[in-house]
């Protein structure tokens, strides 16, 4: 049996040892691919002469990169996407992978229709286990073995004589070898075990030490996230308690994952006799995590008493702080190295854990337990599937533009008597000017989500901050759509008041305010697995303790969202935005879709560069006319900066520039604001002057791009000719914020109750007249729209008896318990 066995051993080795050399020499080899026929009912028509074809390969499995496309025998070359959809001829492309999904385009020979030709295409996947690298890593874990029995059969005269006395002298020398390396290898596993056995104390003391210290880091902000305003104040216990138990456990499995790989370098340490460095590595692990957590326990507790802290420090201090850190890292070490027995003598083995590892290991259990059950396999499709009328590379740039807090009343190309927008006014010449619109929500937050979702806030319930996009709603959005049309998406917005991250859009931006796009990745597979405020929580905790270890050493500022919006924007903050905006028409090779939020004119205090209409005027009181005119001509002097760019450089034809608000000054939601829109070539210029509103942009923009508008975005298309001239525009609003204390202004968890929760009032307007619900109050107040154009005759509004009913429709059908209204 054992023959049998050590004659299968060889084989194998044989088998596998070639297998690498053809690697090597030949990874193209037709052995290293999986054939695949394209069946017609699966090739979908795209654009020009290419047609698409899915791949949903699990990448573990199979490359993308380096596939194979054969018509009857015939490769296709592959080419640019450009090339396959306008010249066609046998060429084929790949997209960028997104979702799990890689779209193959491809032309045939004559550029006839391959659903049709009948004509066999065949695919071959690349193995991603196979290549070139990979066989030469193969090899060189395979061929000491072969060096080593050279030598022995080489070293001994008795193995020589045996293997040139008889054919089959090689495979008794074989046998002796299969012995020989049998016995060392025993001997050496032996003595490893042995050694095992004397190092795993200590590998189980620092398993259970990190792990609970992962649990306790997880608690401590946990309690700071529950006794704060923040997105667990509406939920339940239940679901609070589930959080702080899958994050403890999520982040225990990650920092075991790390150590299991010290374990390895302890253990090859070990058999190298250097142990005596790598055992001071270990106590690393839950110094990082302690000192982390200390660090935001100190910085907490001096901001709460003392209003001062790590986002308030500057210059000097900040290096301070870093110090302060270092040596309290150093002090943790120093302790750790006690609490393992590595600063005493050597038959010391520190404190015992016994009782300890049974608490983190029931810790383990009682949270994979909720894993498994909260476990949901079930792929949501976040967006509509849609079929692309253009290839990507085609796609215009999109340039969303906007400015916080416009009035259309105090803007030029609104009729303003200052010329507050010189540039706009000759921008609107040639594009198409929305006459009377209006903002969804009185909230920034709000106001954003809605544009970009094109959902009002009663569906998204994203109102202010801390409320986040939960369920469908995270993945139902405009940049994910166009992310999967290939557009880079990028965003330029208030931390924290209008980011896209902290609000929990998933799937969307590529980069938001220059961070990259690992949060998203974390929500994504949170929601994938159904450990979706789990994957929230964790991404709060790295942004909390990255933005201060990167703020403390000087490596990136820890902004104060706060001061942000209530200060007088420096102009040169707006300006960095434009620079970084230009500089993204400059380098990008593929279409860019990009969301830049200036906060300029947002108020109430407002510090312009350049004074024209405040000139030798004195700031002493907030939304001082003359200083917000000055602030929106800033503004207009940075649309004019963005339009000279793009004609300098040849894509000012090729981008489609909106200019919006989220809301009016003041908050308010119950005036004009400005949008205006213009496309490639000056398509659809003019003026319309029925009611629109901001929910609106997106359909606008698919219905251009030639992309169906999916079922979930509510607003209409302002490029069709049969507009809802009866819709009811709805907007909200809230007044229930308080300061944290970080400074920032949050919901008040005690006022965010049902039935309508963080939501104060709800506006609605009818053509010319508004209408106001308070919510709180249950109350009514109503008016007229100023300097609203086209007023509708008083037969066409609605009577105040539909308003409620439209009302209580809406926050009906948005999931709201509309029995106590009255």
């Amino acid at each position: 049996m054992k023959s049998i066995i050590r004659n299968l051993i060889v084989l194998l080795y044989i088998a596998v040892v070639s297998v690498s050399l053809v690697m090597l020499i030949k990874p193209g080899a037709a052995i290293f691919y999986i054939k695949r026929t394209l069946e017609n009912q699966t090739i979908i028509l795209d654009a020009g002469f290419a047609y698409r074809y899915k791949l949903e390969d699990n990448p573990l499995i199979f490359r993308t990169r380096g596939i194979l496309l054969f018509e009857d025998g015939h490769a296709l070359s592959p080419s640019e996407d450009t090339i396959v959809v306008n010249t066609g001829k046998s060429t084929f492309s790949l997209g960028e992978r997104s979702q799990g999904t890689t779209y193959l385009y491809f032309s045939s020979s004559d550029n006839s229709s391959p659903i049709t030709n009948e004509r066999k295409y065949t695919l071959y996947l690349p193995l991603s286990f196979i290549s070139r690298p990979l066989g030469g890593i193969y090899l060189l874990i395979l061929l000491p073995w072969l060096v080593w029995f050279l030598v022995f059969a080489a070293i001994y005269p008795e193995h020589r004589r045996t293997i040139t006395g008889s054919p089959t002298g090689i495979l008794s020398v074989l046998n002796l070898f299969l012995e020989h390396a049998g016995r060392i290898t025993r001997a050496f596993l032996v003595k490893t075990w042995q050694q095992v056995k004397n190092r795993a104390p200590f590998w189980k003391q620092l398993s259970t030490i990190t792990v609970l210290l992962a649990y306790l880091y997880i608690f401590m902000e946990w309690i700071f996230f529950v006794s704060m305003p923040s997105f667990m104040s509406i939920l339940s216990l239940s679901n609070k308690v589930e959080i702080v138990l899958l994050s403890g456990f999520g982040f225990s499995l990650f920092i075991l994952a790390i150590i299991a790989a010290f374990i390895i370098v302890d253990l090859i340490a070990l058999i190298g006799r250097f142990s005596e460095f790598t055992r001071y590595l270990g106590p690393v692990f839950p110094t990082a995590i302690l000192s982390a957590l200390a660090l935001l326990l100190i910085d907490n507790f001096s901001y709460t008493l003392f209003k001062f802290g790590i986002s308030t420090s500057a210059g000097i201090w900040r290096g301070a702080y870093g110090l302060f850190f270092l040596t309290l890292s150093v002090y943790i070490y120093i302790q750790m190295l006690n609490i393992f027995g590595l600063r005493v003598k050597e038959n010391h083995r520190g404190m015992p854990v016994n009782k300890l590892f049974y608490v983190s290991a029931g810790l383990l259990v009682v949270s994979a337990g909720l894993a498994w059950v909260r476990l949901d396999y079930t792929t949501i499709d976040p967006a509509d599937a849609t079929i692309k009328a253009k290839p990507a590379t085609s796609r215009p740039n999109i340039l969303l533009l906007g400015s916080d807090g416009l009035s259309a009343d105090y803007l030029s190309v609104y009729g303003y008597y200052r010329d507050t927008t010189p540039t706009l006014r000759e921008l609107a010449q040639t594009s198409l000017v929305a006459e009377n619109a209006f903002t969804n929500s009185g909230n920034t937050a709000g106001s954003v989500i809605s544009i970009m979702t094109g959902k009002l806030p009663t569906q998204t319930r994203v109102l202010y901050p801390p409320d986040i996009l939960t369920g469908l709603n995270a993945y139902q959005h405009l940049p994910g759509m166009l992310k999967r049309e290939g557009y880079q998406t990028i965003e330029f917005g208030a931390p924290y008041y209008g980011d896209a991250f902290s609000f929990n859009l998933q799937d969307g931006f590529d980069r938001v305010n220059n961070r990259s796009k690992s949060e998203g990745i974390l929500g994504s597979l949170g929601h994938n697995l159904g450990y979706e405020n789990t994957a929230f929580f964790l991404s709060k905790l790295i942004e909390r303790i990255s933005d201060r270890i990167l703020h403390i050493f000087y490596l990136r500022e820890m902004q104060n969202p706060y001061k942000i919006v209530t200060q007088p924007v420096p102009s040169t903050e707006d300006k960095e935005v434009i620079s970084q905006t230009l500089a993204l028409f400059d380098q990008s090779e593929v279409p860019l879709f990009i969301h830049a939020h200036l906060l300029g004119t947002h108020g109430g205090y407002f510090s312009p560069q350049v004074r024209v209409f405040s000139e030798d005027a004195e700031q002493t009181q907030p939304w001082m006319p003359d200083f917000y005119a000055d602030a929106i001509l800033a503004f207009d002097n940075y649309v004019a900066e963005v339009i000279d760019h793009l004609k300098a450089n040849g894509q000012f034809e090729n981008t489609i520039l909106i200019i919006y608000t989220d809301h009016d000054q003041q908050f308010k939601v119950n005036e004009r604001i400005p949008l205006i829109i213009h496309f490639p070539e000056d398509k659809f210029a003019g003026r319309t002057t029925r009611a629109v509103e901001n929910i609106d942009i997106s359909p606008t923009i698919l219905d251009y791009l030639g992309l169906s508008q999916p079922n979930w975005m509510i607003g209409e298309s302002l490029l069709q000719n049969n507009p809802d001239t009866s819709r009811l525009i709805f907007s909200m609003g809230t007044h229930k914020v308080i300061q944290n204390e970080d400074g920032d202004t949050m919901l008040d968890p005690e006022r965010n109750t049902p039935p309508f929760y963080q939501f104060s009032y709800i506006n609605i307007i009818d053509c010319q007249k508004w209408f106001v619900f308070d919510l709180t109050t249950f109350t009514w107040s109503s008016g007229e729209v100023s300097h609203y154009t086209t007023p509708c005759s008083d037969n066409s509004l609605h009577s105040f008896a539909e308003i409620k009913q439209a009302l209580e429709a809406r926050l009906a059908e948005d999931g709201f318990d509309t029995s106590s209204l009255p």
